[in-house]
């Protein structure tokens, strides 16, 4: 039987819109204005288009999409992502395609973006229709007498709550659309049953989107987010800051000018935003109730960055506004490397040691090291290189993965090269191994515990640094004290990254803690306050030593004092000499 014309071109149109997505849009896809109006052709919006392009990216490396997506707030990512389940689906056989949002209502909403999609179709690419209920569509041949001769596609999208956990369980799905994943109260229970039944073949796709809601238990997203940022779960890593939408403009009347704060003048040079786009910022934190908490609220659900999508107001250890202008200061290292023996320092572009300042003469440095176990997959070994001198700079950060006895040998290394710096090793668990390894070979300034029970600190029989539960507030105060004061300088993003998530937890028996939120690491922080209070412990009593001379106050303790006038200024005592004389006796 001959194939008429008509046809041939139904499977060449067909075909074409299989293999182009915006085309497909474009011309087949209408969808609701977000003001009152008629219903408008589908054309892909700037933070759509960005989307798009890391999906055909992987599409084309990979074969399939596994897409996470960080946003900001009605930038239409659930509707791009509809795009793509009604483009699977109604140009493909046998295809299941299934849609979980937060509760029903939402699920309600995006059937009806999915169901205008497909009433807009033309007639010649629109499937049959079997089943049409706010829950299903079913693209299957509605006649029971033909159905077998011509079944049409046989493919369906599903529309349920995530409190439906049973939803797709025992099914093969082709297609799994998460949305607002982050405000699931089981997005874990969730996701471990359906992930396994989306085959890891050509044509499948997993797009989970959502914005932060730290405040709604977006514990799992954050995780899933981290992780992926990381390349650590096969899924690729997007976000979607609120400047490249072009509708969060606000347009400035005649002669309309803006004059911006010290924090908005930095916002403005780090992302290059316009005065119509400050405006539209400035509108939403009044409409949160302007000042601080206007201002915390924005970054939440308009993030310029990931980490602000990330604040949870209520725990960050650390005022959030102080570290937003802590970041004027960070910027890439001077020079990434390994350090040898010898010491020698070898550029290497994956170096595990970043520096921003080689060692001065005549500068005193501490070193504070937090240790891990060195298994793959585990947390990081750091090690936070700072100025003794205020404000306290940090020069370099090294972070790897290795041997706790290997990191010994690292450290020494590290120390010498900072001219003899103070190696301050957090002794809890494992990081013990290291501080007697480095020990064994001999460095002559390892910091030495303080006893802080009386009235003044004075120096143990023990070296290391100790976080205990009742050391550890002494730590967290102190960085909270001088980054409030501008008591030092970071440089190293990732360190400024763990201080946005390091977060207060209250116990159930009363008190608090601190530890990293979910999916988050603290490995930098603790190694940076290590470094912090073992550096202010060296300067008691001894404020602006470094700086100029001073009376020698009644209360330093005579070990870490010069008394023999070879300098003509008081000043702390060589490291060794302190050293040598704290350990007599100790077996």
């Amino acid at each position: 039987m001959a194939i008429s014309k008509e046809t041939v071109a139904r499977a060449a149109k067909i075909e074409r819109y299989r293999r182009r997505f915006p085309e497909f849009c474009a011309e087949q896809l209408w969808v609701k204005p977000k003001m009152p109006g008629p219903i408008r052709r589908f054309i892909l919006n700037p933070a759509q288009q960005q989307l798009e392009r890391v999906a055909q990216r992987q599409i084309a490396e990979e074969g399939w999409l596994r897409l996470v997506v960080l946003k900001a707030r009605q930038q239409g990512i659930s509707t791009w992502t509809s795009a793509h389940g009604i483009h699977l689906a109604a140009l493909n056989d046998n295809i299941f395609d299934l849609v979980i949002a937060q509760d029903k209502e939402t699920a309600r909403h995006i059937f009806e973006v999915t169901k205008l999609f497909y009433d807009q179709l033309d007639e010649d690419t629109r499937p049959v229709i079997r089943y049409s209920s706010r829950q299903e569509l079913t693209f299957e041949n509605p006649d029971d007498r033909t159905r077998t001769k011509f079944p049409g596609r046989r493919s369906r999208i599903t529309f349920v709550p995530a409190t439906n956990i049973h939803a797709g369980t025992g099914q093969t799905i082709q297609a799994l659309h998460l949305s607002e994943v982050a405000k699931y109260a089981n997005a874990e229970v969730v996701t471990q049953s359906l992930f396994p039944a989306v085959p890891l073949a050509a044509g499948t796709s997993i797009i989970i989107e959502s914005t932060g809601f730290p405040d709604s238990g977006g514990d799992w997203f954050h995780a899933f987010c981290n992780q992926a940022a990381r390349g650590a779960n096969g899924y690729k890593f997007v976000f979607l800051p609120w400047f490249i939408s072009p509708e969060y403009w606000l347009p400035l009347k005649e002669d309309e000018k803006i004059a911006l704060s010290p924090r908005e003048k930095i916002i403005v040079r780090e992302y290059d935003l316009k005065p119509e786009q400050m405006k539209f910022r400035r509108q939403k934190i009044e409409e949160w109730g302007g000042g601080g908490g206007g201002e915390d609220r924005f970054d939440i659900e308009f993030p310029s960055c990931p980490e602000d999508a990330w604040k949870t107001l209520e725990t960050m250890a650390f005022d959030y506004r102080e570290i937003y202008e802590a970041r004027a200061n960070v910027k890439a290292p001077m020079r990434r490397a390994e350090i040898h023996p010898g010491p020698r320092v070898m550029d290497d572009h994956q170096g595990r040691l970043w520096m921003w300042e080689e060692p001065s003469p005549g500068e005193l440095y501490d070193i504070g090291i937090d240790v891990s176990s060195g298994s793959e997959r585990g947390d990081w070994s750091v090690a936070e290189v700072l100025t003794r001198s205020r404000p306290h700079r940090q020069v370099a950060e090294w972070r790897g993965r290795i041997d706790p006895l290997d990191l010994g040998d690292v450290m020494v290394q590290l120390g010498y090269f900072y001219n003899t710096a103070q190696l301050s090793v957090e002794m809890e668990g494992i990081g013990m191994s290291t501080n007697s390894e480095i020990m064994r070979l001999g460095y002559p300034y390892i910091y030495i515990w303080r006893h802080r029970e009386r009235a003044v600190p004075q120096l143990s029989s023990f070296s290391g640094w100790k976080t205990q539960q009742n050391t550890k507030p002494l730590m967290v105060a102190l960085a909270k004290h001088l980054l409030m004061h501008k008591g030092f300088i970071v440089r190293s993003a990732i360190l400024l990254k763990e201080m946005g998530s390091f977060s207060t937890v209250y116990l159930p028996g009363g008190g608090e803690t601190w530890r990293a939120a979910a999916g988050s690491h603290d490995d930098c922080i603790m190694a940076f306050m290590i470094a912090l209070i073992t550096s202010e412990d060296e300067g008691f009593g001894m404020e602006d030593f470094d700086q100029k001379p001073v009376e020698k106050p009644k209360w330093v303790d005579p070990a870490l004092v010069d008394t023999k006038g070879v300098s003509g200024r008081i000043g702390p005592r060589e490291p060794f000499e302190i050293l040598a004389e704290t350990l007599k006796g100790i077996e």
